[in-house]
């Protein structure tokens, strides 16, 4: 998983989406989550996971695609213990707070899914205006 997270914020920094803000560090966790419900749960039919990524339309979207055919079905309560049913949960409610999606389509052969997950993207200030420093008002010459 940390192989997936360094070659996704890798990725989003060449695109000018820096580490540390809200859809990067969104993005970073569903990577998390999705590769390591493909290694823990798809790894016997599916020894290699697919990270996509996609910038544009105003959104950053994010794609993990294994070739297990079971669907991901989010449990309805967690394992109290810690033991699993919080990753797609955490991530559906990740995407809907960004006002985003989660979509889970399979395969059209049925052999695999790809769960993908739509973020939009805030709007870019110029660069300026990203400044950490903010301007005084000049003061007025006599």
């Amino acid at each position: 998983m940390p192989l997936a997270r360094r070659e996704v914020a890798a990725q989003l920094a060449l695109w000018g989406l820096p580490r540390g803000s809200a859809v990067v560090d969104t993005a970073l966790l569903v990577v998390s989550e999705l590769v390591t419900n493909s290694v823990q749960h798809a790894a016997d039919a599916s020894p290699t996971v697919d990270v996509s990524l996609a910038l544009g339309g105003g959104e950053l979207t994010v794609a993990v695609h294994d070739r297990h055919p079971r669907l991901p079905q989010p449990v309805e309560v967690p394992h109290l213990d810690g033991s699993g049913g919080w990753g797609l949960r955490l991530v559906k409610a990740l995407a809907a707070e960004a006002g985003g999606q989660a979509r889970m389509p399979p395969d059209a052969d049925g052999l695999g899914k790809t769960v993908t997950v739509r973020l939009p993207l805030p709007a870019l200030r110029p660069a300026a205006a990203r400044s950490p420093v903010t301007p005084l008002p000049a003061e007025p010459h006599p």
